[in-house]
């Protein structure tokens, strides 16, 4: 049974269950075991008070205790005598031993650790502005690509191949936080989308360990998988608005429009392929040409 926790009481072995949705926290899963106190400082990052974890799943024995106090370890004569409220000042002082070089390196290090997971969650922070402003300007190379298509193709293939060499190069070192910040950085729809596409077929062709030229023809498949639509009138180019079977008839069209337009701008035959199947179902029920998952090109 799930219980509750305050974000403040949160413990390395504690399985955990963020509630949000995927795209509004960094982690591969919503449900998890936490590994380690960065995961901790990340979790801490979203804002969250309090949040539920299951204990019948969760490895708290795992984790080595905290080392005793050496007041725990001190015989009972060794004690100080109890302080009433007029003396604990000196009592606590007291207790104190003198700061000599290996005091003044022990308290240096507790500082640092202290201090260790503001650094991490500063990091963060910095690291998620600079991807933010990365993400702004790769959907204005993307309008500029997309401008281009009809009056100078070639153009506009080596602003997207551009563009996916930069998603690569910059977006890419780090995938958990542009998995977030998809979801976080406003934009308009049609631009958010190709981008959003692109990430995460970036994403996977990474997982499934695609070679440079793949990624690079993945990528850019990904970003003009919809640039048959601009062939279309406006009032279809979206599926999911209401549509009659004409107009539905219409926007399946964009397909192979699409990839009569990227041959114009001369896309690689993967990328090409990209366009071509992204909207083909592996059970054969999607279009143009109802292809099966034996029958597309993997």
């Amino acid at each position: 049974m799930a219980q509750t926790v305050v974000i403040e009481d949160l413990q390395v072995g504690m399985f955990v269950h963020l509630d949000l949705g995927w795209w509004a926290h960094p982690f591969a899963l919503s449900s998890f075991l936490i590994t380690s106190a960065d995961q901790i400082t990340t979790i801490r990052g979203l804002g969250l008070q309090k949040l539920r974890w299951s204990p019948e799943k969760s490895r708290l024995a795992d984790v080595p205790p905290d080392p005793p106090q050496a007041v725990a370890d001190a015989a009972p004569d060794d004690l100080p005598p109890a302080a009433g409220p007029a003396d604990a000042g000196v009592v606590a002082i007291s207790a104190v031993p003198a700061a000599g070089p290996q005091a003044a390196t022990q308290a240096a290090a507790q500082s640092s650790t202290q201090s260790a997971p503001l650094d991490a969650l500063a990091q963060q922070r910095a690291a998620r502005l600079l991807c933010e402003q990365q993400y702004g300007e790769a959907g204005r190379a993307w309008h500029e690509a997309q401008r281009l298509v009809p009056r100078a193709p070639d153009q506009a293939r080596e602003v997207t191949e551009g563009l996916t060499r930069s998603l690569l190069d910059k977006m890419m070192v780090d995938g958990e936080i542009c998995v977030r910040v998809i979801s976080d950085v406003g934009g308009d729809r049609v631009s958010g989308h190709a981008l959003n596409v692109t990430v995460i077929a970036l994403l996977m062709g990474r997982v499934f360990g695609f070679g440079a030229d793949e990624m690079l023809d993945l990528g850019v498949g990904a970003l003009l998988h919809d640039v048959g639509k601009l062939e279309l009138p406006e009032r279809v180019r979206h599926a999911d608005l209401p549509l009659n079977p004409r107009d539905q008839q219409a926007y399946r069209e964009h397909v192979g429009l699409g990839v009569a337009l990227g041959q114009r701008m001369g896309l690689s035959e993967g990328a090409l392929t990209v366009v071509a199947q992204h909207h083909e179902m592996a059970d054969g029920s999607g279009f143009p040409a109802r292809l099966n998952l034996d029958r597309m090109a993997i």
